[in-house]
């Protein structure tokens, strides 16, 4: 995945890119907060960019149950 194929609301997001570097390196599905944990970032800024790659096709969203019985979000790229 080339930066120059990807859209332009994306570009202009650093959150969002880094998001894409990150799950890109571990090759695997990580929830919001170990996202945020990993790339030293605030929740709510990955939780916003993680909505942006969803609504261009990049990345995709699903839910498990985490601690306490609490829906965690857990982000993996699209093939």
């Amino acid at each position: 995945m080339k930066v120059e194929n990807l859209p332009e609301p994306v570009k202009k997001r650093p959150t969002a890119l880094l998001i894409l570097m990150y799950l890109r390196k571990k090759k695997k599905g990580e929830t919001i907060t170990e996202i945020a944990e990993g790339i030293n970032i605030t929740e709510a800024a990955v939780s916003k960019s993680v909505e942006l790659l969803n609504r261009h096709n990049l990345v995709e969203k699903t839910y498990g149950s985490g601690k306490k019985g609490r829906r965690t979000t857990v982000v993996k790229l699209k093939k």
